[in-house]
């Protein structure tokens, strides 16, 4: 399938400790890349990049997650 954000969004789509995120899954993974959102509400950076059309990620998975929050890059009043 082409690339279709609503599509790869609502198949891949995951959400854990209150965390979203979108998992591309490999058949045989010898390595996972984690991708961290660069500031900006509802992204996903360079998931784009990596989809598959065919859907078939042979040795890399890739993990994107979503920080709405900042906290990632800005931290919290009690962790900065």
């Amino acid at each position: 399938m082409k690339w279709d954000r609503n599509y790869v969004r609502e198949k891949y789509g995951i959400s854990m400790l209150g965390i979203d995120g979108i998992f591309f899954p490999a058949k045989k993974a010898k390595r996972l890349l984690v991708f961290f959102s660069s500031m900006g509400k509802d992204r996903y950076d360079r998931y784009s990049w990596f989809w598959d059309e065919n859907e078939n990620w042979e040795e890399t998975s890739y993990l994107f997650l979503k920080d709405d929050s900042f906290h990632y890059f800005l931290g919290t009043d009690e962790k900065k």
